[in-house]
């Protein structure tokens, strides 16, 4: 494994890249009510939106969780206000 500090990613031996800390690579229940400004209800179905979108697309999901480069992405929020949030 080769490891990138400036990016906080490991390169595996096959190419994959994979955020050091899993929690820095998906959002909580939590994030998605904070960002949204939404319920725990309407964030959990967000997040399951999303989810079933990832999955049509064959990424493996995780319940309750969602992909933050996704979530950016679908919302249409740049780059600069997800690392605000961070």
């Amino acid at each position: 494994m080769k490891m990138n500090s400036t990016a906080n990613l490991i390169t595996a031996k096959e190419g994959y890249v994979m955020a050091r800390n899993t929690s820095e690579s998906f959002l909580r229940v939590e994030d998605v009510m904070e960002i949204l400004g939404v319920k725990q209800s309407s964030a959990y179905k967000v997040i399951r939106t999303l989810n079933k979108e990832l999955e049509a697309k064959k990424f493996m999901t995780f319940n309750g969780r969602v992909s933050r480069d996704y979530f950016f992405e679908r919302f249409h929020i740049p780059d600069k206000a997800e690392e605000q949030i961070s």
